[in-house]
This record gives structure tokens, C-alpha cells and sequence, in this order.
């Protein structure tokens, strides 16, 4: 199973296995109020920035898919309430949901693609790297 990095201008880059992403607190355990329609758990990327402790410089973030494929790239103010689903029940997401790791905009606008499309989700997450500003 894929584990999810983040990298880039944070003071602990991290590589985040099924089980670590579980340890975390606070869980969002109905991602359907916040993603309608998935039946789905996760963790609002905020989380994952405190445990990376982000660079006082840091501005935004790029998605990247876990075959390197597709990118999105999104201000880290707007990224800090996205949702990380990773798991269903007690199992992780599974391919058929776009996992193991899915990130969820909620606002189109919010993330746009490297070819500056808006975006309201990352399938198949595999990286998250940070950048200061320029």
C-alpha cells in the first residue's frame, strides 16, 4: 500500500504510511458532510502541515499524483482545510475510490492543474510538496 509525502519547505519532511495517517487527531470520520457522496475518512491536510512544520516562508502547495502524472498546485492557505481521504471503514480507500490516498478541494477554483484548469479533487495522491513564496 502507497504511503503519502510531503516535502519541500517544511522543517520534517514526512513519508506517511495507512497506519501513521490513522494515528492522527482529529479524524473526520464522515467525509460525506464535507464531500457529498463519498463514504469516506480522512484527515484535513492542516493536520499533516503541523506534523511536517511548515517553513514561516512557505505559500503554497503542489498535489502530485503517486505515478507523477498529474500535478495541481493551490495556495497553502486554501490547501490547510482539504480533506485527505484514506480510508473506508477500517480498510484504506481502495483503488476503485481513487486510493489509497484521494485529496478533496471542495471549491473548483481553489487548485488548478498544471495546465491551469481548476481542479476539485487530486485522484490517487501520492506527494505533497511545499513552496515558499517567490
Amino acid at each position: 500500500m502507497g504511503a503519502l509525502a510531503i516535502t519541500g519547505h517544511v522543517e520534517q519532511p514526512s513519508l506517511l504510511t495507512f497506519a501513521q495517517l490513522c494515528a492522527l487527531q482529529p479524524q473526520v470520520e464522515n467525509a460525506a458532510e464535507l464531500a457529498p457522496g463519498m463514504n469516506a475518512s480522512g484527515l484535513r491536510l492542516e493536520v499533516l502541515f503541523s506534523l511536517a512544520r511548515l517553513k514561516p516562508q512557505a505559500s503554497q502547495v503542489v498535489l502530485i499524483s503517486r505515478d507523477g502524472a498529474f500535478s495541481a498546485r493551490m495556495a497553502l492557505q486554501a490547501a490547510r482545510e482539504c480533506l485527505l481521504l484514506y480510508r473506508l471503514g477500517s480498510a484504506p480507500l481502495p483503488p476503485a475510490l481513487d486510493g489509497p490516498m484521494r485529496l478533496m478541494v471542495g471549491e473548483p477554483g481553489l487548485c488548478r492543474t498544471g495546465k491551469g484548469e481548476p481542479c476539485s479533487s487530486v485522484r490517487f495522491l501520492g506527494g505533497i510538496e511545499v513552496l515558499p513564496a517567490h
